[in-house]
């Protein structure tokens, strides 16, 4: 495990040097964190120095928005909060993305998918992130990585 204590400020910074070294080795990766920690600034940020150009919004509504840079790696960030239950992962067929070359995928809330992600297959590919917050001053995140 790894834990960086970061601002929000400090996000470019955190990707360049701790996430983008990771991610040639591990294609999925989970934040989990209360609401407002930070969690889609994170994706914001790693899509944003991946190459993608376009806006990274949360996918809170629609579970998944995908993105695909000029080279051609795909990127789906999923949002699962308002999922109910591991079956309608598989019933919405969002395990399908994340399979392939070239694909990445950020999932906020994996709690939703406990099983899934226990597979072996899957857990040689996960990254597991949790952001928090830091007690004694609110504009300071600490992420864990594991």
């Amino acid at each position: 495990m790894k834990e960086t204590l970061y601002s929000l400020n400090e996000v470019p910074t955190l990707v360049k040097e701790t996430i983008a070294p990771q991610m040639q080795k591990k294609h999925i990766w989970t934040f989990q964190g209360p609401l407002g920690a930070g969690k889609t600034t994170l994706i914001q940020e790693i899509l944003k120095q991946r190459g993608i150009t376009q806006q990274v919004v949360s996918p809170t509504y629609s579970y998944v928005q995908s993105y695909v840079t000029s080279a051609g790696e795909v990127f789906h960030h999923f949002d699962l909060y308002r999922l109910n239950n591991e079956t309608e992962f598989f019933e919405m067929g969002f395990d399908q993305y994340l399979e392939g070359e070239g694909v990445w995928a950020f999932i906020e809330w994996p709690d939703r998918i406990p099983n899934y992600l226990a597979e072996k297959k899957v857990h040689k590919v996960l990254n597991s992130c949790t952001i928090g917050y830091v007690v004694s001053d609110f504009h300071q995140r600490v992420l864990k990585i594991f």
